[in-house]
């Protein structure tokens, strides 16, 4: 007798966890439907544009190290640059919450580094979120 409402239980549960994955596969598709136009995995498919905008990160990790994210933004917006993609190059990111911390002023250095004339790299210093 005790059987009937644990079984009913599990069914619910089930039913739950199966809607919640498909309604995930189904945001998923949705996104690599209406973005797959925007995605390139080379410079030539990426059509020509005036500026490119690198969004802020750490160059570090919390716990020391480099911080991938932030590399791979450099090399890909150099890489852009000197390909002739794009003419200049938008640095966006924090430098307000701490004095001795300036993610716009971390990029351009670093995008310097690789070749990239300060000439063409925009700092947005007000860029405190992605949103």
């Amino acid at each position: 007798m005790l059987l009937a409402p644990l079984k009913k239980s599990y069914r619910i549960f089930f039913l739950i966890v199966l809607s919640c994955l498909a309604l995930l596969f189904a945001c998923n598709l949705y996104v690599n439907i209406f973005s797959g136009k925007y995605l390139h995995d080379g410079t030539a498919s990426v059509p020509h544009n005036k500026c490119g905008l690198i969004l802020g990160t750490s160059k570090y990790l919390i716990g020391g190290g480099n911080n991938q994210y932030f590399d791979n933004r450099i090399k890909a917006a150099a890489l852009l640059f000197h390909s002739g993609i794009i003419e200049r190059i938008i640095c966006s990111g924090d430098n307000l919450s701490d004095k001795h911390y300036n993610e716009p002023k971390a990029m351009s250095k670093a995008l310097q580094q690789l070749g990239v004339p300060d000439s063409v790299i925009l700092s947005d210093r007000e860029g405190l979120s992605t949103r």
